[in-house]
């Protein structure tokens, strides 16, 4: 009883790590399209500018 207890805990504990570093990595990913996107759209308003001038 007290080992499944135990083994039921550091997999409940392995499961939450994977989960953090899953959202870790989706926020990275996240933060990264954003960047991405706002130096696309910086670019795009630039040639803009340029065509419109």
């Amino acid at each position: 009883m007290c080992t499944l207890q135990k083994t039921e805990r550091k997999l409940a504990m392995s499961s939450e790590n994977t989960e953090l570093k899953l959202r870790l990595r989706d926020g990275l990913k996240m933060q990264l399209l954003q960047k991405m996107g706002v130096e696309s759209l910086n670019v795009m308003l630039q040639l803009v500018c340029f065509f419109i001038t």
